[in-house]
């Protein structure tokens, strides 16, 4: 009698497990829409047609179970209802998120892409079906009272925020390592009109991300990794500091400080048409980078700089560490040049320049007084080679 109550007990045990284990455990995807219903739990959750709109407990409901990913409808949405500032959306880890969709797609690949800024060729972030998570909380259209962050995650290497625009975030806050996006990795994302100090911060990782129209009194990306991303026609003090860029478009931004700033590490990236009322880098290292048509209102300070193109700049002061590069028509408006230069190719520049300091060997040089070790190159020289001007594509030719 004893066996058989025991044998009842543990088929009564395992089918209230089974039950309860059917009822909260999720399903691989959660569906939100702008227009869904209240969330209740993730298997109801599991179609676009029973999606829910909050976004902050599908991604806990999702943590809870193991995690999975969360599909997210054009529409835009807001971390609160209130006008709390500090209320944000918390990505916990093993959490993907994923905007873009028009609310019928079976897969992330059938998303539409489209030339958003018609310049000929489609990005990934370039998403027909735009989901906007928004800072604009409070008062409709009034910055002052906006959230200070709109992202921040567990752990950056444990999720991913992939094609959403971020936008109208404006973090006034004082605080080191807090910016509108913090601990996350971006993917196919845009950060549009966004406002105050930090705006990456805390070892976030942003790859294929456009980058357009956003405002700092600080610094852009803090400790951050960028790749493949657009920075374009934004405003700020600083716009690196002990960050990572690899094969960045930085193009038409005014910053009023230092470009790249402690530790930087900038290669294969193009820098172009920027105003810079300060440091061009100050203790950091340029790599492989093309450097062309900026205004430079300081110097370059206590950086490396290897294999580069520096062309058609206006630089009022030029001091720094030079490898393997190539100077060719810049402005220099200081009289003196740079303080080591090794490998070098310099030509074509005006200004004030005519002095190369004596730590220069190796290089190529035009000017009036070139150290030994050094080849002087004119337009009559018949032992060095001639040059072409750079053409609109900013190339050298060796004649």
């Amino acid at each position: 009698m004893i066996k058989l109550l025991t044998t009842k007990m543990i088929w009564i045990s395992l089918l209230i497990f089974s039950i309860y284990s059917i009822d909260t455990v999720c399903q691989d995807t959660v569906y939100v829409k702008s227009d869904g219903v209240a969330f209740s739990s993730c298997k109801a959750h599991s179609s676009w047609s029973t999606a829910t709109w909050e976004v902050q407990k599908a991604i806990d409901s999702l943590a809870e179970s193991g995690g999975g990913e969360i599909w997210i409808a054009s529409g835009t949405y807001k971390p609160t209802s209130t006008s709390n500032r500090s209320i944000f959306f918390h990505v916990r880890n093993n959490i993907r998120i994923f905007g873009g969709f028009l609310g019928n797609e079976l897969s992330v690949d059938s998303r539409i892409l489209y030339d958003k800024d018609h310049n000929g060729k489609i990005d990934s972030w370039e998403l027909l079906n735009e989901t906007i998570f928004s800072g604009d909380i409070g008062i409709s259209g009034n910055s002052t009272d906006n959230t200070y962050m709109i992202f921040s995650g567990d752990s950056t290497e444990d999720n991913e925020i992939n094609g959403i625009t971020i936008t109208q975030c404006n973090n006034t806050k004082v605080s080191a390592n807090y910016g509108i996006v913090n601990h996350c990795t971006l993917n196919q994302c845009s950060l549009i009109a966004n406002a105050g100090r930090s705006m990456i911060s805390y070892c976030s990782y942003l790859k294929e991300c456009y980058i357009i129209g956003n405002s700092s009194n600080s610094t852009v990306f803090e400790t951050s990794k960028l790749d493949s991303c657009e920075v374009i026609h934004n405003t700020f003090v600083q716009l690196t500091y002990s960050s990572y860029f690899s094969n960045v478009l930085v193009d038409s931004n005014s910053c009023l400080g230092t470009l790249f700033s402690d530790n930087s590490q900038i290669s294969y990236s193009t820098i172009t048409n920027n105003e810079i009322f300060s440091n061009f880098a100050s203790m950091s290292s340029v790599n492989s980078c093309k450097i062309i048509n900026n205004a430079i209102g300081g110097e370059i300070y206590n950086s490396e700089m290897n294999s580069c193109l520096i062309a058609n700049n206006y630089f009022k002061y030029f001091k720094g560490t030079y490898y393997f590069s190539t100077i060719v028509r810049n402005y220099f408006g200081t009289a003196y040049g740079p303080e080591y230069l090794s490998n070098c190719i310099v030509w074509g520049n005006s200004g004030l320049i005519s002095y190369i300091y004596t730590k220069s060997i190796n290089n190529a040089l035009q000017g009036k007084f070139v150290p030994v070790n050094n080849m002087s190159l004119s337009d009559t020289n018949a032992k060095g080679p001639k040059f072409q001007a750079p053409s609109d594509s900013i190339s050298l030719t060796l004649t």
